[in-house]
């Protein structure tokens, strides 16, 4: 309990950060050193003291409290102004700022209770082994969406800001281009996990989860379409639609749990992986409909269609030079199927249409970060 104001505030100072576009130092504090410190500390303790619960308590508290003080340091490095006012009065919060963020804290707990619902239910209808092979295909899945989460993360302030000064046109390009870096990099790996699910559960997890193949396949399945539309609902948050999309998530966890006590007591893990499918395809579909029809908006150009067809491609030729090789090692065969797809796909892709203006932008400012660090 110590600890848990420490890391509030933290999060409170990184969504400030975040706001203002400040995503370094996101990445400084939560993503480097805060886990660099719990490890070091937890580290020198199982050396010198020996590692007990209440140590690994006070571990985390410590870390919570420097973790804030550096975000601290940072959030006054990009705004340095004096945050304790010496006037007493304080102003509250308006009206319109608590009507726009009490639908995100429900949407926020809605998002905590998908996943568990859905596995709670199989735990309930099922056994205790079709939990932990639906986990197994369902962590696979999530690494995948780690893509979608880091660009959602990158370009909501983006949007929001476009929004605010009406620039429609420049968001639209925006939009499109964000939801073709996705595609770019997600898709491949999706078919893959769709076309090599048993190589892949056998080289994470051993011969044991192979049954978990077809509801691996079937989340796989479901996100490729969601994977479309995986901006949309970030769009209606950016553009001030908080309700409405509260209403969407409301509608994707009533969906979840009609259709998952349902399916699960008939079809086991496949029923599970099933019912999460709907009802994220239902959210991501009414969210698109939405900013479709509010906002004029549409995420998939030609280039994106072009590439999926080319990607379909390739997976097939994938299976033909497996098949002629006759290789059995799980390893080998997914490290010769992501050169093919993943090689082959982006090689006709940048033979076909070049490079992009924001693509080149990027690699400038990478080159020119590499010798900034070389000088």
């Amino acid at each position: 309990f110590i600890g848990l104001p420490f890391y509030c505030m933290t999060r409170v100072i990184i969504g400030t950060l975040r706001g203002f576009k400040a995503i370094k130092y996101k990445v400084y504090v939560e993503n480097l050193f805060g886990p660099s410190l719990r490890f070091l500390l937890i580290l020198v303790s199982l050396i010198i003291f020996g590692l007990t619960v209440m140590k690994v308590v006070y571990i985390y508290t410590t870390s919570y409290l420097f973790t804030f003080i550096i975000s601290f340091l940072f959030l006054k490095k990009v705004f340095p102004i004096k945050f304790i006012s010496p006037s007493p009065r304080m102003r509250l919060p308006s009206k319109h700022f608590l009507n726009f963020t009490w639908p995100l804290f429900l949407v926020t707990l809605i998002s905590q209770f998908r996943t568990p619902l859905n596995i709670i239910v199989l735990g309930t209808c099922a056994k205790a082994v079709d939990v932990g092979l639906y986990n197994a295909a369902f962590v696979i899945i999530q690494t995948v969406l780690l893509i979608i989460t880091s660009f959602a993360y990158i370009s909501l302030p983006v949007f929001s800001e476009l929004i605010a000064k009406d620039k429609w046109p420049e968001l639209k390009e925006l939009y499109k281009s964000t939801t073709n870096w996705i595609l770019y990099i997600s898709f491949p790996l999706f078919l893959i996990i769709i076309a090599y699910p048993k190589d892949i559960l056998i080289f994470l997890f051993g011969n044991s989860y192979v049954p978990a193949s077809l509801s691996l396949q079937i989340l796989s399945v479901f996100f490729i379409i969601n994977m479309c539309f995986a901006l949309c609902g970030l769009v209606m948050v950016a553009a001030g639609k908080s309700k409405q999309h509260m209403v969407i998530d409301l509608l994707m966890l009533t969906s979840l749990g009609i259709v998952a006590m349902t399916l699960i007591p008939k079809f086991g893990i496949e029923g599970a992986a099933i019912s999460f499918g709907v009802s994220v395809l239902l959210g991501h579909t009414l969210s698109f409909l939405y900013v479709r029809k509010f906002f004029r908006l549409s995420p998939i150009n030609s280039a994106g269609i072009r590439f999926m067809l080319v990607s379909l491609g390739y997976i097939a030729l994938s299976k033909f030079v497996i098949a002629w090789l006759a290789v059995k090692n799980e390893f080998i065969v997914l490290t010769i199927v992501t050169i093919i797809v993943f090689g082959l796909t982006h090689l006709t892709r940048y033979s076909i249409e070049g490079v992009s203006k924001q693509e080149l932008t990027f690699f400038r400012a990478i080159q020119g970060k590499i010798r900034l660090y070389l000088s």
